[in-house]
C-alpha cells in the first residue's frame, strides 16, 4: 500500500470429488473434502522508531466424509444401518507480533497467538464433539554484552482448554461415553545466551526454561546448540536437551474412534518426559556444472514417560497408561539436493526411524510406523535470458 504497509489476503478452497470405489468394496477410496480458508496478514513497519507490527488471522471451514459409498450426512450421520464417518470443522485463529530496537545490539519482541477450533464428527455411531480454546502470550528482551556474547530472556503464558464430549447413538459394548475436560494454564520464564568462538567459525547456544504447569508444579527444560563451520563448504551441528508434553487422548489418537474396540483408561496420564540428543552435518560440494548438498543427521529421544495405546492385553480394548519402563526413538537421515545444468533440481532422501519401548521389562517395537522412508523428486526452472 506504501513503503511502511503492505498485506496479503488468500482464500483456499477444495471442492469435493466424485465417489470412487475402485476396489468395490462398498467403501469409498478417498473421502468427500469441502473446504474454505481465509487469510489476511498486515505488515506496518517504521523505520524512523525501528518498529514492525505484524497481524495476520485466519478462518477454516471444512466438511469431511467417509464410510460406504452410498452413506449420505444429512440422512444417515450416526445411523447403525450404514456406516460412515463425519467431520464438520470451524476454526478461527489470529497472531500479532510487535519488534522494536532500542539501538544497535538491543531490542524487543511481543508475540501474542489465539485460537479456537470446534469440531463434530461421526464414527457410525459414536458422536464425537470437542471445543478447543488456545492463548500463547510471549515477551523477551534481547542484547549484546559484547561483540561475541548476545543474551535474551523473556517471560510467557500459555492457556490450553479442551473439551471434548463423546457419546453413543446405539447399544455398544464401549464405556468411554462422557466428557473429557482438560485445561492447562502455564506460566513460564526462560533465558538463552550465544557464544562466537573459535574467530567466528563456531557459535554455543545454551538456553533454560522454568514452567509451572497447574497439574504437576514447576517443570525445568535446558537446552544446548554448538554450531562449527571450519570451512565455506562444511557445517556441523550438535544438540542437546529435555522436554515435555502432556497428552490429550482423543485428538492425539481419534483413529481409534473408528474402532471396535474399547477405550481403558487405566489411571491418570502423567506428561511425557524426553531427553533428546543429536549431530547433523551439510557439506556443499561442485564439481564442474553440478553443485549441490549432503545432509547427514542422527537424533535420538529417550523417554522418562510415554503414552503408548496398548493393543495386545486384551483384543477387545486399547488400554491406556504411564509407561512402566523406558522408550527410545532413532532417527537417522540423509538426503542429497544436486543442481544439474543449472535448471533442473534433483532431491533424495532416505529415513530410518526405529522406535522402542519397554513395558515391564519386555521391549517392544512401537506398532504402526513405518521403519524405512525413501523420497525423491526432480524440479524445472526454466532460465531467465532477460
Amino acid at each position: 500500500l506504501n513503503k511502511n504497509t503492505n498485506t496479503i489476503f488468500a482464500l483456499n478452497t477444495a471442492q469435493k470429488s466424485n465417489r470412487v470405489d475402485e476396489n468395490f468394496d462398498g467403501f469409498l477410496d478417498n473421502p468427500l473434502i469441502t473446504r474454505y480458508t481465509l487469510f489476511n496478514k498486515w505488515n506496518f513497519s517504521d523505520e524512523k522508531n525501528k518498529s514492525e507490527l505484524n497481524i495476520a488471522g485466519r478462518y477454516w471451514n471444512e466438511e469431511r466424509v467417509g464410510g460406504q459409498i452410498n452413506y449420505d450426512i444429512n440422512n444417515n450421520q450416526g445411523s447403525n444401518q450404514i456406516y460412515g464417518q463425519t467431520a464438520k470443522i470451524n476454526s478461527i485463529d489470529g497472531y500479532v507480533r510487535f519488534t522494536k530496537d532500542t539501538d544497535e545490539t538491543s531490542g524487543f519482541k511481543l508475540y501474542l497467538n489465539a485460537n479456537y477450533y470446534d469440531q463434530n464428527s461421526f464414527y457410525g455411531v459414536t458422536n464425537y464433539d470437542a471445543y478447543q480454546s488456545n492463548f500463547v502470550a510471549m515477551g523477551l528482551y534481547e542484547f549484546e554484552l559484547s561483540d561475541q556474547f548476545v543474551f535474551k530472556t523473556g517471560m510467557s503464558y500459555k492457556y490450553l482448554k479442551i473439551n471434548e464430549d463423546i457419546s453413543f447413538l446405539d447399544t455398544t459394548n464401549k464405556t468411554y461415553a462422557g466428557n473429557y475436560l482438560n485445561v492447562q494454564s502455564i506460566p513460564g520464564i526462560f533465558a538463552e545466551n550465544s557464544f562466537n568462538l573459535l574467530n567466528d567459525k563456531a557459535t554455543l547456544m545454551t538456553g533454560i526454561r522454568f514452567d509451572n504447569v497447574n497439574d504437576y508444579g514447576l517443570i525445568f527444560t535446558p537446552r544446548v546448540l554448538f554450531r562449527y563451520q571450519p570451512v565455506a563448504e562444511l557445517v556441523v551441528r550438535l544438540s542437546a536437551g529435555t522436554g515435555f508434553r502432556t497428552s490429550n487422548l482423543f485428538s492425539d489418537n481419534s483413529n481409534l474412534l473408528a474402532s471396535s474396540r474399547d477405550i481403558v483408561i487405566a489411571e491418570k496420564l502423567n506428561p511425557e518426559f524426553t531427553f533428546n540428543y543429536g549431530a547433523d552435518v551439510l557439506y556443499y560440494f561442485t564439481l564442474g556444472n553440478i553443485a549441490g548438498s549432503l545432509n547427514l543427521d542422527y537424533y535420538r529421544t529417550e523417554f522418562s514417560n510415554k503414552i503408548i495405546p496398548d493393543y495386545d492385553t486384551d483384543p477387545t480394548e486399547v488400554i491406556f497408561a504411564n509407561l512402566n519402563g523406558n522408550a527410545f526413538s532413532n532417527v537417522f537421515q540423509t538426503e542429497a539436493n544436486i543442481n544439474l545444468m543449472r535448471n533442473f533440481d534433483l532431491k533424495l532422501a532416505y529415513k530410518l526411524i526405529d522406535l522402542q519401548y519397554e513395558n515391564n521389562g519386555i521391549k517392544y517395537q512401537q506398532p504402526f510406523n513405518s521403519t524405512h522412508r525413501f523420497f525423491s523428486s526432480l524440479s524445472f526452472s526454466p532460465i531467465n535470458k532477460s
